[in-house]
């Protein structure tokens, strides 16, 4: 009789801990986080390969992605450790997110993606993708996003953006993207337009001047004209 009433203390006394330990270990939700994924409004859900690649090295100093893509979180405790998987995808590798937060309001943060270069590259004509990201809080996924985005022609170079506020973003710089300076054709052209006895040397902007600048400009362009090359709005994208 004293064992039965032992073993019956014993499992009535495990029904009331287990209870109480498993009540310590919550399971976070999204609702409770509030994650969220954005893509830059000036852009409307287009990525463009030459921005991207325009500006790889400027993202790589700051160790961000310029803004294009960002993560928003709503921690409600102190010390949340949150990582986010974004999925390979045609314009991206596997790419990793982590950070500690303390308890705030609307934590957003632009992260370093860890995009496909050699893809974008190559990309000659305008698409879709798909992509993906999982939300883990203590190694524990509590949610996923999708952004379903177009993506354009490597060769369509953005000039100019309209911001969300109204106000108008200069981009013509980007042009200057385009230009391969270590290309081994340029010698060879140089050489072609000193020929044309225009200008003596090409010496950039060691001239002090802008004279000598719009000079060394119009022997490549009277090299160029001669050798009948000409603008064209016809690309290969189609």
């Amino acid at each position: 009789m004293k064992k039965f009433l032992f073993k019956t203390v014993i499992i009535i006394l495990l029904g009331v801990i287990t209870p109480i330990a498993m009540a310590t270990t919550p399971t976070k939700t999204n609702k409770e986080l509030n994650f969220n994924v954005e893509f830059d409004y000036s852009f409307e859900n287009t990525i463009y390969p030459s921005l991207i690649l325009g500006l790889s090295n400027y993202s790589a100093k700051i160790n961000q992605s310029f803004g294009l893509i960002s993560y928003t979180f709503d921690p409600q405790e102190s010390d949340c450790k949150l990582k986010v998987v974004l999925e390979q995808s045609t314009v991206n590798k596997r790419t990793f997110f982590q950070e500690s937060l303390i308890a705030s309001n609307d934590t957003t943060f632009s992260p370093m993606i860890n995009w496909d270069y050699e893809s974008l590259k190559n990309m000659n004509s305008p698409g879709n993708v798909d992509l993906t990201f999982a939300c883990f809080y203590n190694n524990t996924e509590i949610d996923h996003k999708n952004l379903r985005l177009n993506y354009r022609s490597v060769n369509e170079c953005i000039y100019g953006i309209i911001n969300e506020d109204g106000t108008y973003t200069d981009l013509k710089w980007m042009f200057g993207a385009y230009v391969n300076e270590d290309h081994p054709k340029i010698d060879n052209i140089l050489q072609d337009a000193l020929k044309t006895g225009l200008i003596n040397s090409f010496i950039g902007y060691q001239g002090n001047s802008e004279e000598s600048i719009l000079q060394q400009v119009f022997a490549l362009w009277y090299l160029l004209q001669s050798k009948g090359v000409k603008y064209s709005s016809i690309t290969g994208t189609v």
